[in-house]
């Protein structure tokens, strides 16, 4: 199922999410990659791509960083991003 601009969000059954105790805004992961999606639902930002598949998005309590579970071919690891940097 879809709609015009947009993916519905059953499309992805194992979705993660959490929202962000400092502004709100939520974080989320699809197929592999993690999003931002602002507090009003109107920015979506990818944060990721690359050799490592990333699910189970967590926030920092400050906002600042998201915590992952990546998995590549080595096998998994816990990594973060840092948003300020906008590196995992």
């Amino acid at each position: 199922m879809k709609s015009v601009g947009s993916e519905v969000i059953n499309d992805y059954p194992y979705l993660t999410t959490d929202v962000s105790v400092a502004d709100g805004s939520l974080v989320l992961d699809i197929a592999g990659k993690i999003w931002t999606i602002s507090k009003n639902g109107r920015l979506a930002t990818q944060l990721t791509g690359g050799a490592y598949f990333l699910s189970r998005p967590r926030w920092s309590k400050d906002g600042t960083k998201i915590l992952v579970h990546a998995k590549s071919g080595s096998g998994m690891a816990i990594m973060y991003i840092d948003l300020a940097a906008r590196k995992l």
